[in-house]
């Protein structure tokens, strides 16, 4: 919809062609349909690939550590649930985190939460200051934008939640082998619960996503209060 009206619409002033001088001709229109109609690739291939890839690999850590605990249906064998294949488990995904951490929430995660709310703010302004096709399609990707912001930090929020409940259940135990006692004391003490970290400053939890969805409001409320 953005490209067809980009090249329908090239004189409306949310247009790139609308800030040259002359009259629009038609190889301006079409330069300005091909530019929005990459902008729409991009943004529909990276939602694609998040919806396809990281939610459903965030999906299976969720069960595996789901799979730890005892308050929920085991899917794995009694003898992989044993103690010291369940710390295997445990080390392991800790490892993985601090990996993911490395790569994505050191820079990216804090870029798109940062672009997300502007984006939110922005998307939210238009969809009511603005009319016709612009106004529907930004109040769309506006509400796109915050139910995956949302989302996406609830799924982190759920690594620490869901591990410092595992841990506790664990320090709780009492019935642990005997002969692997002292070993797995020694484990525990070591564990800390798996936290999604933003460049070291702060990790995400509960209490996270729920400040990120009052900064939202609080913005975009502002935002419309000083244009007023």
């Amino acid at each position: 919809l953005m490209a067809i009206n980009s090249f329908l619409r090239p004189t409306s002033p949310e247009q790139l062609t609308s800030l040259l001088d002359g009259a629009p001709s038609l190889q301006r229109r079409i330069l300005s349909a091909c530019f929005f109609a990459y902008v729409e690739y991009v943004f529909h291939s990276s939602a694609f690939i998040i919806f396809t890839t990281f939610y459903p690999a965030l999906a299976i850590f969720m069960t595996v550590i789901n799979d730890l605990s005892y308050r929920h249906n085991h899917m794995s064998s009694d003898d992989l649930r044993t103690a010291i294949n369940k710390f295997r488990v445990y080390r392991q995904m800790q490892i993985q985190i601090m990996m993911l951490n490395r790569i994505y929430n050191y820079s990216i995660f804090p870029f798109c939460k940062i672009l997300g709310i502007c984006m939110v703010v922005y998307c939210t302004y238009a969809a009511i200051k603005m009319s016709g096709i612009e106004s529907f399609a930004l109040g769309f990707l506006g509400i796109f934008l915050v139910m995956m912001l949302l989302s996406t930090f609830s799924f982190l929020a759920e690594f620490h939640f869901r591990s410092t409940r595992v841990l506790k259940e664990w320090d709780q135990q009492t019935h642990w082998d005997g002969n692997d006692y002292v070993y797995i004391r020694a484990c525990l003490r070591t564990f800390r619960p798996l936290v999604a970290n933003m460049r070291g400053y702060y990790y995400v939890d509960r209490e996270m996503v729920l400040t990120l969805a009052s900064i939202l409001v609080v913005n975009t409320t502002n935002f419309l209060l000083m244009d007023n």
